[in-house]
Parts: C-alpha cells; sequence; structure tokens
C-alpha cells in the first residue's frame, strides 16, 4: 500500500512538471516607438542580462548595457551657449524576472514572471510592458522567456 501511495505522488509530481507550458507574452502598448536605431539601453542590473542581450541580438537589436550621455553644447547667441546632457539612445529597457517556487523537471532552472519595460528616455515614458510567465533556460515542456520577449520588442519596431 505504502508503494502504490509513493507511486501515486511520483507520478502527480511529474505529470504537473510535464504539463507545464509557457504562457504567450501579453504586450501592453502605452505609445509607439519611432523608426529609431534598433538599440536598448539597460537601465537596471539583473541576473539575466546576458540572457536577455543574446535573444535581443539575435532580433537584430543592440543592447548598450550602460545609459550613457553626450554633452550637446549649442549657441544660442554671439555670446550665450547652451549645454545638456543627450542620451545616445533612445529607448531603454527595465528588466525583472521574478523566480516562482516551480522548478523545471529533470534540471535546474525555473519557471519565472518576466516583466519588460520599455521606457523612451526622451519622454522618459513607458512605450510598451511586455509580460510572460515561462522558464529561465531550458526545460522539458516549458519554453524559456527571453526569445519570445525579444521577438515581441523586434515587432515593436516593426509597427513603427
Amino acid at each position: 500500500m505504502k508503494k502504490l501511495q509513493m507511486a501515486i505522488i511520483a507520478l502527480s509530481i511529474l505529470t504537473g512538471c510535464i504539463t507545464l507550458s509557457s504562457d504567450p507574452v501579453s504586450v501592453v502598448k502605452l505609445g509607439e516607438i519611432s523608426p529609431s536605431p534598433r538599440e536598448l539601453s539597460v537601465l537596471n542590473g539583473t541576473p539575466y542580462l546576458a540572457e536577455m542581450t543574446i535573444a535581443l541580438s539575435q532580433q537584430g537589436i543592440k543592447v548598450r548595457p550602460i545609459t550613457s550621455q553626450e554633452t550637446i553644447t549649442e549657441q544660442r547667441t554671439p555670446t550665450i551657449s547652451a549645454q545638456w546632457s543627450q542620451a545616445t539612445t533612445r529607448y531603454a529597457m527595465i528588466v525583472q524576472i521574478q523566480p516562482t517556487r516551480q522548478i523545471c523537471a529533470f534540471t535546474d532552472y525555473r519557471i519565472v514572471n518576466a516583466t519588460v519595460n520599455i521606457v523612451d528616455i526622451k519622454t522618459n515614458e513607458s512605450v510598451a510592458v511586455l509580460k510572460q510567465r515561462g522558464s529561465d533556460g531550458p526545460c522539458s515542456t516549458v519554453t524559456p522567456v527571453f526569445n519570445s520577449l525579444a521577438s515581441e520588442i523586434a515587432e515593436l519596431w516593426s509597427q513603427a
């Protein structure tokens, strides 16, 4: 009887792992992306930045790890000049990955809730928020979130 109970418990755990799947990417557009260069700066640190950078580069989007500033000087009159800092990229991203308590079967990867906020640096406004539930690495039945999020971010530029 005890072996049967253990077999049922093991089977239910494995079945639960196998039936997990990724959610589709949810995209909420809050503004428009101009047909500017396909570049994003990074506004926050995350252990998953490398994975997100690789996925974005495969979509033709350059990732600038540091939001650099360029000093612009404009001569307003013969005696007056103005200086300001201008970001070298128009858009930036905030990447948040929240692990859940679920793990992928037979791996060390986790099921995560991923959110990417795309910000227009010029206007300091969010232009899109993307969310997806999936894995943070190879998983038996759950697709990692990075490639699908990057694909949807690239689609934002395609619609511009």
